[in-house]
């Protein structure tokens, strides 16, 4: 067998540390180079603060009172928009796995209408849901629900059909058909949608925000962008970064528990 085939097939000698070693070095080198240009002159300082004047920036901000109503505001929304595209992806998803000619006739509009920004609708929605909470959490729950659908139908083509004959042997009810066998095969297709879903419903939450809100992490930040605070605007940012990872983290956890076929 040739050496580069060798290369190939020999076991993985990556380890833990190894992983964390490159993402330390990785996260450094972008310090760096941004520390490097704020410096180097090359930018306005108003437009390209230092990274200790957006940490400074950060802890202020963390430290305000004024800035915790935005915040809650902002995570409300999120979350119900997650909440809203995972059941409506979960509902639409398995009624086409259920029935065939619904599975044939909507399985190529989610595809066509997925890649549709969906701040298009947002005249819409302030038209149904008015200028309050409602209109931002429809477009965040908009934008999520297809990455969460499309994921599911992936799971769906990947279901055994031996697992569904076991079921109908059994003759089990269409709920426990749900409970039994498609959730535990289709955990995992939704988590890896809800990853995706979850930063769509991230900008679409706060690019709604940008619109009309009084409120929240995407009013605060075309604030600042209109006072030309720059520095503040990066730290909203950075704090938005960070709660997209928690969010991240915390579907991390839940996969790991996830239930599994049998």
């Amino acid at each position: 067998m040739p050496t580069s085939l060798l290369r190939i097939s020999a076991p993985s000698t990556t380890t833990t540390m190894d992983v964390l070693w490159l993402r330390t070095s990785f996260a450094l080198i972008v310090i760096g180079a941004w520390e490097l240009a704020a410096v180097s002159g090359l930018m306005l300082r108003q437009v390209l603060p230092g990274i200790s004047e957006i940490v400074w920036t950060v802890g202020l901000l963390v430290f305000s009172k004024a800035f915790y109503p935005h915040l809650a505001i902002t995570l409300v929304e999120v979350a119900a928009s997650i909440a809203l595209a995972l059941i409506a992806a979960a509902a639409v998803t398995i009624l086409c796995g259920a029935v065939r000619f619904l599975r044939e006739g909507l399985s190529p509009i989610l595809y066509y209408l997925a890649p549709t920004p969906k701040i298009i609708f947002f005249p819409i929605a302030l038209t149904v849901f008015g200028v309050d909470t409602g209109s931002k959490i429809a477009i965040g729950a908009l934008s999520a629900f297809f990455p969460i659908a499309i994921s599911i139908l992936a799971g769906l083509v990947r279901i055994e059909p031996v697992y569904l004959d076991v079921g109908r042997s059994f003759k089990l009810t269409p709920w426990q058909m749900i409970a039994k066998i498609y959730v535990p095969c289709l955990w995992i297709s939704a988590l890896t949608g809800l990853r995706l879903g979850t930063g769509l419903a991230i900008i679409g939450v706060l690019l709604a925000e940008t619109k009309l809100a009084s409120h929240g992490l995407g009013h605060l930040a075309i604030q600042y962008y209109n006072s030309f605070k720059i520095t503040e605007l990066y730290a909203v940012l950075v704090i938005t970064f960070v709660l997209a990872g928690i969010i991240n983290w915390l579907i991390s956890l839940a996969e790991r528990g996830m239930p599994r076929a049998r």
